[in-house]
């Protein structure tokens, strides 16, 4: 599993924390992430790539919050107007990530229960329980 893949889990679950909305409305938000708005359908055409980024979400809802607390990304090889209102928290993958600068640094976020080791090599493995 990517480390960027999670990252950006936890930056919408962040989000969602920050403005105290479902993470559904912070998703909907226009504009806000291009994966929302750059596809004519959603309903997944590789079921391999599906079940990865739910094994993501998996991740970021058990695990620490190792952006400590970014809100924003972007992809390295841009750079937004918004990069200086913000605090570089780190690169994963080929994503830059930022918190809001009035925020304190946070090891976890209030959201997550009984955190399990993610800053490995390797991130634990999650197989899907049966749908039936």
């Amino acid at each position: 599993m990517l480390p960027g893949q999670v990252a950006v889990a936890l930056v919408t679950l962040n989000r969602a924390s920050e403005k105290h909305l479902p993470i559904k409305d912070v998703v909907r938000e226009p504009y806000q992430f291009s994966w929302t708005f750059q596809k004519d359908s959603y309903i997944p055409d590789d079921p391999d790539a599906f079940f990865k980024c739910m094994n993501s979400i998996y991740l970021a809802l058990k695990t620490p919050d190792f952006t400590n607390g970014a809100t924003h990304y972007h992809l390295d090889s841009i750079t937004p107007n918004w990069v200086s209102d913000y605090t570089y928290v780190a690169q994963f993958g080929s994503h830059k990530f930022y918190r809001p600068d009035d925020s304190e640094s946070v090891s976890e976020n209030s959201y997550l229960s009984p955190p399990i080791p993610l800053l490995s090599s390797t991130y634990p493995a999650a197989t899907p329980e049966p749908l039936f």
